[in-house]
């Protein structure tokens, strides 16, 4: 289990490898050892009502006393919910052969193929171990949770996208209110000799200044912020997402430099895309009336 499973290398206190068989230890997630008020060195009882026993006092759950030797933390809702022992000691408690083993865990290189996976070898399981075998993926047990966050990525960059739509937009006006206001002197350079690109050049190329610019100070100002969100949530007195064990975990934060490169490279594009109307309105303007009331 060490070996496939990412709770060995999140231990909060103690070793995964100190479950060992006929010793009765077990370990809880932080919350939940939080929730019990427990910690390493403590018993904690275990009872199953599946197995339970027939006395003089009437019908008893199997019950065992085991003694907390670690505590693991994942930061997510396993830490409020899991409990593992060792397969010996649970085949004890449940009064069941040391060897039988009633599930097993099947871990993928990727995990999105588990679907696939299952779909193939639900077959052959079933003509070697029978039909009454089940097969459940995560996408079974944890499908509407993994939905909902899909759904809400994909929100993420529809808001991205209008606030790039915003920031475009705003370059349009900005620029369609300057070459109004600069029409004379649009027209002089015209009369001057300046060709109708070049006067649209200068546009395009103030726009696109204005956009890097912005996309740069935006950049840094949104780093700053994600980086930093949880000492700045801590000196309002804000947590996010605590864990009642360790507060100082706050939010996690995964920063991906590639989702960020083509968010750069998209606002730039839409930044150019954006001045071409106003340069355009800009090359046009008619000298003749333009100065005509100058």
């Amino acid at each position: 289990e060490s070996d496939a499973s990412i709770i060995a290398n999140h231990m909060y206190v103690g070793q995964f490898m100190a479950l060992k068989a006929g010793e009765y230890g077990i370990i809880l997630g932080t919350r939940l050892a939080n929730h019990l008020g427990v910690y390493v060195g403590d018993k904690v009882k275990l009872l199953s009502a599946k197995r339970s026993i027939y006395t003089p006092l009437g019908r008893m759950p199997s019950q065992r006393n085991f003694t907390v030797v670690g505590l693991f933390e994942l930061s997510s809702e396993i830490d409020g919910n899991l409990a593992l022992i060792h397969r010996v000691d649970a085949a004890k408690l449940l009064r069941q052969k040391s060897n039988n083993v009633p599930a097993l865990r099947l871990y993928l290189n990727d995990a999105f193929t588990a679907t696939d996976v299952a779909t193939s070898i639900m077959p052959v399981l079933h003509k070697t171990l029978g039909n009454e075998l089940k097969i459940t993926t995560w996408h079974q047990r944890y499908g509407q949770l993994f939905s909902a966050v899909n759904m809400e990525k994909r929100m993420m960059w529809l808001m991205l996208s209008l606030i790039i739509g915003v920031a475009a937009f705003n370059i349009v006006s900005a620029l369609v209110i300057l070459v109004t206001e600069k029409q004379t002197a649009i027209a002089i350079f015209a009369t001057l000799g300046l060709p109708q690109s070049a006067i649209a050049k200068i546009f395009i190329i103030q726009g696109v200044i204005n956009g890097v610019l912005g996309t740069i100070i935006g950049l840094v100002i949104g780093l700053g912020l994600t980086l930093y969100l949880n000492d700045l949530l801590s000196i309002f007195g804000i947590t996010a997402l605590a864990n009642p064990v360790d507060p100082a975990n706050g939010l996690p934060i995964l920063v991906k430099p590639l989702q960020i490169f083509y968010l750069l490279v998209a606002t730039v594009v839409v930044t150019f895309l954006a001045t071409l109307y106003p340069s355009y309105k800009a090359g046009k303007v008619n000298p003749a009336e333009a100065l005509k009331h100058e």
